[in-house]
């Protein structure tokens, strides 16, 4: 029980020495750790599954939409002026 305690206390005045940009880190890698776990992956496999197959993949459909968009608003414009 003191061991518990003294960890309790290091990790209370570490988090209270941390700024907000560890705090956030930290609380982003562990929600990352238990979602790993709740998939029954590695927190590096989710990493890799997350920001190297499904982060371009969003970012390139986002292009698309918004070159779709840009389309669609340069043909209304277009109609709107004539």
């Amino acid at each position: 029980m003191v061991v518990h305690d003294e960890l309790e206390l290091i990790f209370s005045e570490t988090l209270k020495s941390m700024n907000q940009v560890d705090r956030i880190y930290i609380w982003g890698r562990e929600v990352m750790v238990a979602f790993a776990n709740a998939l029954h992956m590695r927190y590096v496999d989710l990493n890799i599954l997350i920001f190297v197959i499904i982060g371009p993949i969003v970012f390139f459909v986002m292009l698309w939409v918004i070159y779709h968009q840009y389309k669609i608003i340069k043909e209304l414009r277009s109609k709107i002026l004539q």
